[in-house]
């Protein structure tokens, strides 16, 4: 599997994958506002909820990407000329708690609060409709999912990359609890 290959495929005629780099190697501050205007226009977003009201679970790709970018398991540069991620789910070992109610929260998003105004939250599912957002995905709500969440097979990708990378396995083996 490439380093790409673990990502979001990227619309290959608005990325630029050079000039991203200054003459010493380090990142271009100047090229950031063209990649930051580029993706507020492909933004992806899926709905927060299906028509049930049941959370709606990204796509294994999502779930990839989320952990290539957050367990490093692509190198910078790939990320560099990857730079749309769906920003749907965050992989976590312990949900946090619902900033309402305590109970274990699904959902990091913006919420409008009497005395604080717009502020981050985690919310659960009851306090869903409390959110700003009604869809997951960048500047939006994000799904938290558990480690012990992953579908199998992702689980085995990330464990071999880790492998590879010279690096302790995360998941337990044949799908197991972390």
């Amino acid at each position: 599997m490439t380093q790409s290959e673990w990502l979001l495929p990227q619309p290959e005629d608005t990325i630029p994958t050079s000039g991203l780099r200054d003459s010493a190697g380090e990142l271009d501050p100047l090229a950031a506002p063209g990649v930051i205007g580029i993706a507020s226009e492909l933004v992806l977003s899926l709905p927060i909820t299906d028509e049930r009201g049941h959370p709606t679970i990204p796509p294994d790709r999502h779930i990839l990407d989320h952990l290539a970018r957050a367990w490093a398991l692509v190198d910078e540069d790939t990320i560099i000329e990857h730079p749309f991620e769906a920003d749907t789910v965050a992989v976590v070992d312990v949900l946090p708690r619902c900033d309402r109610c305590g109970a274990e929260a699904r959902y990091d998003t913006a919420v409008l609060d009497a005395v604080r105004g717009r502020c981050g939250a985690y919310i659960c599912l009851q306090h869903i409709v409390d959110a700003e957002y009604t869809t997951l995905g960048m500047g939006a709500a994000t799904y938290i999912m558990k480690t012990t969440e992953v579908p199998a097979s992702i689980r085995q990708r990330v464990n071999q990359r880790l492998v590879e990378q010279d690096r302790e396995p995360r998941f337990a083996p044949f799908g197991g609890q972390p």
